[in-house]
């Protein structure tokens, strides 16, 4: 994969996990959509081995947006008091939902119970990551304490400086 990423100078991307959906809350407020949609496992057909292994269940937080995805024990130990969840990825980086079936990109206000998915991160624009843009965009914005368990490689990394315009991908418009 590191090969690809150079050789296409494209962006990275990583299968975060493949589940079906178990359960989706949402709200309306400020003018936010905001909700939680809770993923079980589904085996992956895919020859990449998700970061999230199918032994875990997957909550993805949402304020229009995608926040992070936290893996957890769906049978958590019955002496513990509290489910424990951990972050695996979050804002800034992008995180997707994608149709199984046909890798269509899926909305927050179109996920249902039973809809097949593929969770996939990208890394954010470079700038995200400094301190002034951890501070406008990162998961303390959000109010969520803690940081992602997963950091892209070398090459992955990279490819956030390497960000290019639309016009500069596809060509301007004639």
């Amino acid at each position: 994969m590191t090969a690809d990423i150079l050789q296409y100078n494209c962006t990275a991307i990583r299968l975060v996990y493949t589940g079906k959906v178990l359960r989706v809350t949402t709200n309306i407020t400020d003018g936010y959509t905001t909700g939680t949609v809770i993923l079980s496992p589904l085996a992956s057909a895919s020859a990449h081995q998700p970061l999230v292994p199918p032994t875990y269940h997957l909550k993805v937080p949402f304020q229009n947006e995608f926040l992070y995805a936290s893996r957890f024990d769906p049978d958590p130990d019955p002496s513990s008091s509290c489910r424990k969840e951990k972050i695996i990825v979050s804002v800034p980086d992008l995180l997707t939902l994608l149709d199984a079936t046909d890798g269509s990109a899926i909305a927050s206000a179109d996920l249902k119970y039973g809809l097949r998915v593929h969770v996939v991160a990208m890394p954010a624009d470079g700038k995200w990551t400094t301190a002034k843009g951890l501070e406008k965009g990162g998961l303390a914005w959000f109010g969520v304490h803690g940081s992602p368990a997963f950091t892209w490689n070398g090459a992955e990394e990279a490819t956030r400086a390497r960000k290019r315009s639309v016009f500069e991908e596809f060509g301007e418009e004639r």
